[in-house]
Parts: structure tokens; C-alpha cells; sequence
């Protein structure tokens, strides 16, 4: 709580600062450009995967309702203990106002669902996401942004951040939502916001934080029990000067800090400041290549219950080392098709499954609008993590999914699609067992879109 409440003290004397200078008008050059100036920095945001032929919402109310059938090899959890398939049937709505400005730009998106299995009624699945996302430029040189994500679900499927007209959460402040936990309970809330301020045509400096939190419960006694799982909290940080050197490439340097909270039978804490430095070049009008790479600090310590002649007390480990931090990230858009190719490795929190890792994590996508009513796509990603605490050095969980989707668009309000992945898992010394999932899923989906105005 302390540490919330000087980051936030920090965050206002920040804004106060920029404020004043901001009263300056900006200098205009063409050799600037948002993408490269302001917004090259280090973030909780993850890449989108679409093209430039897909279409741009600005000023709307977005609605839809999905409808389908999905068959999972492992979706059905039986009273002893062991796994069989399961075929579900869904609906899923949504809806969504995005509001565009000459200054401010935000959204507001909803996307509850529930689905129901073949075997009983109390395997109803259910999930909420709400997230509120806002971007205001004060003046031409300071712009303010922040997003607020909430999620409760029951989907081993779903991840928090999944909603309408707004990308997905990722990056190196992002969450670890990678693997499919079975029957089980998750809450989630993530609050990203950054400051960026434009001192001089080149050069911008700006302010990041963020707060996460992530609990974990039971659905019924057969279940997983609260006490397998590990609940978290991540609170981030980070402060970062940019450079632009010419109209492609901008250079950088941020200094980080990631503070991990894990609570299960044990208190876990991991405090990570790191130094990292990065460089974004344009390498064509529609491709961009971004790296980062920096030394990553843990100062880990654990708390362990003990029992000394019957009276109960506890005993703390600590350590303390140093770990690399590095990632890559090459995005394509081009009129028809996009790619999207990452590369991370970063300390993260452990996604319910155990307390703070290193997480080392690849993954390609492609997307193709090969004709004007058939869209497909295809991912692979893979992931890799092992837990840093000294007690538990045994721990580690890694998952590769793959899959992709073929749609075809019926008319300007229809859509079908056709979804199929498999996950394969292995780990040990989890709270659970790890099981490989196929899923197929076909979904009918009904949207609208009507204008706000300008």
C-alpha cells in the first residue's frame, strides 16, 4: 500500500511538471511522428494483428451476439478426478462506444458469455470483461493514457482483455494468462496509464505504470481446491527518455521496476528493477522492428510457516541475482495480410500456477483477407517459465499452442467462423496436473454498428 501511494504522489507531481511546460508550443517538423516520438516505449499493451483493409471504428456503438458449439478433448472434469471430452454450446455478446476527438479518444467494451457442457447443468461456464480505455492530448506536446481491465470467468479459455475495439493486453508490463487452468475461478484486475511529453522534436520523455491483481477459487468440491492455486499482485513501473535519430528509427532507454506478490501456503515477493534499452525502427512504411534488451535485478524472499516444538512460527529465505531481459517484436501490415513475430524473456508473475518466474515466451501470428468475404489466421506460440523462488527452484510449466481460423462473411451484419487449437502443457510441482487440450468451434456471429456523430 505504501508503495501504491508514493508512486501515485510521484505520478501527480509528474503530470503538475509536464503541465506547466506543456504551455510552450510544440515545434513542427516533419521528421516527427507520434508512432515514433511518443509512443516508443515499453508499455502493458500487446501488438494488434490486423490489416490495412480492415476497417477503422471511430464515433460508434459496436454490438454483436456469437453464437456456436465448441468440443474440447479435455473440457469435462469427472467426479474421480480424470478428464474426458465435452461439447459446449455458447453465446457470447458484446458491446462497445468508442468516441474519437480531436484531443481525447476513448472506449468502453463489454463482452460477458456462458456456455453449457453435454454432461450436467453444473458445468455452466461463465465469463465477464469490461475495460475502459482513454487517450487525451492536453497539448500538442504532453498526452495522458490509460485502460482499466476487469475480468471474472469460469473459461479455462478466456483471458482478461479479450473485448471489442481494443487489442489485446500484452508486452513487457502485460499479464501471464498463458495456461488453461481447469474448473476454475479467475479474477482479474489490470490498470495500465503513461504520460508522454514531447521536450523537444526529438526527444520525449514520459511515465508508466501499472497495477494487477489475480485471484484464483473453486467451482465445487470435486474441483480444484482455492489453496492450489496462487493468487498474486504485480505492481510496475517504469520511467523512459526516447530519442528519435532519423525519421525511421527511435532510440531509448527506460528504467523499470516490477514489484510480484504471491500468497498461497507461502509469502512470496519479488522486487525486479531492470535497465533496459530500445530501439524502434520503421523498416518499411508498413513493417516495424522493435528490440530491447537490459540486465533485470530480483531480490527474492520467501516466508515459510514452521513449527518449533509444537508452537508455530515461520522462517524467511532470501536471494538475490541478476537475469537478462531482452525482447523482439517485428510487425507487417500490409492491404490484405499482417504478421506479427515476438520474442521475451522477462520476469512475470506466475499465472495462478506458481509464485514470480523468468518467463522466456515466442509466438508468430498471421492474418490474411485472402478475398473480400474469406479471412483466415494462424498462431504459434510457446512458453516457457521457471519459478525463481530458492525453495521451489523444481517448478516449471510450459505451453505451446497452436491453431487458427477460417471465416467467411455472410453479409455486412454476419459472419461465420470456423476456430481449432491445440494446447499441449507439461510442468512440475503445480497445484494441478497440466493436460493437453484440442478444441474445435464454430460460432455464428450477428454484429451492428451504428454512428455517434462526429
Amino acid at each position: 500500500m505504501a508503495l501504491r501511494v508514493k508512486f501515485g504522489a510521484c505520478l501527480l507531481v509528474f503530470c503538475a511538471v509536464l503541465a506547466a511546460q506543456a504551455r510552450e508550443p510544440a515545434v513542427a517538423t516533419d521528421d516527427v511522428t507520434p508512432e515514433t516520438a511518443d509512443t516508443a516505449h515499453l508499455s502493458g499493451g500487446g501488438p494488434s494483428l490486423v490489416t490495412r483493409s480492415d476497417p477503422d471504428y471511430r464515433n460508434v456503438l459496436f454490438g454483436s451476439a456469437s453464437f456456436g458449439a465448441s468440443f474440447d478433448t479435455e473440457g469435462f472434469t469427472n467426479p474421480n478426478g480424470s478428464t474426458s471430452s465435452d461439447f459446449r454450446f455458447f453465446a457470447q455478446p458484446s458491446v462497445a462506444f468508442r468516441q474519437t476527438r480531436p484531443t481525447t479518444n476513448w472506449t468502453l467494451s463489454y463482452t460477458p458469455g456462458v456456455s453449457v457442457g453435454q454432461h450436467e447443468t453444473d458445468t455452466t461456464e461463465f465469463t465477464h470483461n469490461l475495460a475502459a480505455d482513454g487517450v487525451w492530448k492536453v497539448t500538442p506536446r504532453l498526452t495522458l493514457h490509460a485502460r482499466q481491465d476487469y475480468s471474472i470467468s469460469t473459461n479455462p479459455f478466456e483471458s482478461v482483455g479479450r473485448v471489442a475495439l481494443l487489442p489485446d493486453l500484452g508486452g513487457y508490463f502485460g499479464p501471464n494468462y498463458d495456461g488453461v487452468l481447469p474448473s476454475t475461478k479467475r479474477t482479474s484486475y489490470v490498470t495500465n496509464a503513461d504520460i508522454s511529453y514531447r521536450m523537444t522534436p526529438h526527444t520525449a520523455i514520459g511515465i508508466t505504470g501499472g497495477y494487477q491483481q489475480f485471484d484464483y477459487g473453486s467451482i465445487n468440491a470435486i474441483q480444484l481446491s482455492p489453496a492450489s492455486l496462487i493468487d498474486s499482485t504485480v505492481v510496475n513501473g517504469s520511467i523512459f527518455v526516447s530519442y528519435q535519430m532519423s525519421k525511421r528509427q527511435t532510440l531509448g532507454v527506460q528504467l523499470a521496476y516490477t514489484d510480484i506478490y504471491s500468497n498461497s501456503t507461502m509469502e512470496s515477493r519479488v522486487q525486479a528493477p531492470a535497465v533496459l534499452l530500445f530501439d524502434t525502427i520503421k523498416l518499411t512504411p508498413h513493417s516495424t522492428l522493435s528490440a530491447f534488451a537490459g540486465p533485470q535485478y530480483a531480490r527474492s524472499s520467501t516466508v515459510v510457516p514452521t513449527t518449533i516444538g509444537g508452537v508455530p512460527g515461520e522462517e524467511t529465505f532470501a536471494q538475490r541475482d541478476w537475469h537478462p531481459s531482452a525482447g523482439v517484436t517485428y510487425i507487417w501490415t500490409g492491404t490484405h495480410d499482417a504478421v506479427n513475430l515476438q520474442f521475451s524473456r522477462r520476469i512475470s508473475s506466475g499465472g495462478g500456477l506458481m509464485n514470480a518466474n523468468t518467463m522466456t515466451f515466442g509466438s508468430a501470428a498471421f492474418r490474411s483477407r485472402f478475398t473480400k468475404r474469406w479471412t483466415a489466421e494462424a498462431r504459434l506460440s510457446v512458453d516457457n517459465e521457471d519459478e525463481l523462488d530458492l525453495i521451489n527452484q523444481n517448478v516449471y510449466f510450459q505451453t505451446v499452442w497452436t491453431g487458427g481460423s477460417l471465416a467467411r462473411e455472410v453479409n455486412r451484419h454476419c459472419t461465420i467462423r470456423m476456430d481449432g487449437a491445440y494446447v499441449r502443457q507439461t510442468g512440475a510441482g503445480l497445484g494441478f496436473a497440466p493436460g493437453n487440450h484440442g478444441l474445435i468451434q464454430l460460432t455464428v456471429d450477428v454484429h451492428f454498428l451504428k454512428g455517434l456523430g462526429q
